[in-house]
């Protein structure tokens, strides 16, 4: 079907808007904050790399109390929301650098110390008020979040092979492996996803739009700084987004985390182990067949995910409610949302006076931006 001219004309001008939109979006303060945030990161972890270590400790105090100062004087209450969300990546860092050395070596405090930042989560997601259907924390589509577990065991064959590591303890056997097992599968797999993939990635979505994956994997990219190798550095970034990608689409980061901690140990126990007790040729044909898995798990996945059922359009009326209640709840104005989830100002004001029904690609948009709508506030905005 060919397109009239009328219709071209309002396309373009509808693209006119979105880029206007953008660029004032970008421009804004609250916008180059969080990325002013994460070139610090950047170099605050350099020096620690490179330089002295306890110099980059006291560069990230500096930042974790520049950013604590900052997040009280911003105007809008998702950017306050975000950086308080992003204080958490400074004590994971810390937490990262122990590892994976004084992990084995400290077995009786360490799961103690990742309970800590679990609890630090919780206050951080009860103060921003994020409902745990918007964090991941749902179980639903186990068997799908089982089959994508299955992708750890392939991608910590992937950086073994990038990076190598030694066995960490001597005298480790089968028998001596469940525990640090555990504390990877705890720390690494569960408490990282949750921070990132979980509280930021969600906060982030709402100040950074489009942003967001970029942003989140860019971030968990650094701690892998301290590794200095620049194949892992982007193996890192592209499992990161990866991750943020499965997150956004499941709903859930289940299957991220088990697969993250399955990771973690090929490459920290597995791997390493076998190294020393069996052949190279014997050692590459165990890392072929778990990146095989892997391939197979994530093949499945995605032809379930091509059958999944769009979303529910709804009524206008009670979109449009639920919507002027998330957008006021965030403190966001048409032309921020609009940058967010590229639907133009007037059709969401269309949308939200309950004027237009909100078709299912717009439903997704503003689902991804604004989470789902918790129950007491729903109730009272009916």
């Amino acid at each position: 079907m060919q397109r009239t001219k009328p219709d071209q004309v309002i396309q373009i001008a509808t693209v006119r808007e979105r880029l206007a939109l953008a660029l004032i979006h970008i421009g804004s303060y609250e916008w180059w904050l969080p990325w002013l945030y994460l070139i610090s990161m950047v170099i605050a972890e350099l020096v620690t790399s490179l330089v002295q270590p306890r110099l980059g400790m006291i560069m990230y105090l500096l930042i974790l109390l520049g950013l604590t100062i900052r997040e009280a004087d911003l105007p809008s209450l998702a950017t306050r929301r975000f950086m308080l969300g992003l204080t958490l990546a400074l004590p994971l860092r810390v937490l990262a650098l122990a590892l994976p050395g004084s992990m084995l070596r400290h077995l009786t405090w360490y799961p103690a110390v990742a309970l800590l930042f679990i609890v630090a989560a919780v206050i951080v997601i009860g103060q921003v008020g994020i409902s745990r259907r918007t964090l991941g924390l749902e179980m639903a589509k186990l068997p799908l979040q089982l089959r994508l577990s299955s992708l750890g065991l392939g991608l910590g064959a992937i950086e073994y092979m990038i990076l190598r590591p030694r066995l960490l303890l001597p005298n480790m056997s089968w028998e001596t492996l469940l525990w640090p097992a555990l504390n990877l599968l705890l720390v690494m797999g569960l408490t990282e996803e949750l921070i990132f993939r979980g509280v930021i990635q969600s906060l982030a979505r709402r100040v950074l739009g489009h942003w967001t994956l970029i942003y989140v994997a860019l971030l968990s990219s650094i701690l892998h700084i301290v590794y200095l190798s620049i194949a892992d550095l982007g193996f890192a970034f592209a499992l990161a987004l990866l991750f943020g990608v499965i997150v956004r689409r499941t709903q859930s980061i289940a299957g991220v985390a088990l697969a993250h901690g399955f990771a973690s140990i090929i490459l920290f126990l597995g791997l390493p182990y076998l190294a020393q007790h069996t052949s190279p040729r014997i050692l590459t044909l165990l890392s072929a067949m778990m990146i095989a898995m892997s391939i197979g798990g994530a093949g499945v996945s995605l032809r379930r995910w091509r059958r999944a059922p769009a979303p529910e359009c709804g009524s206008a009326v009670s979109t449009g409610s639920r919507l002027r209640t998330l957008r006021r709840l965030y403190s966001m104005t048409y032309a921020e949302l609009a940058v967010s989830t590229g639907i133009s100002v007037r059709e969401l004001a269309a949308i939200e006076h309950g004027l237009q029904p909100v078709a299912p690609e717009h439903l997704r948009q503003l689902r991804q931006i604004l989470g789902e709508l918790p129950k007491s506030i729903a109730n009272s905005s009916m």
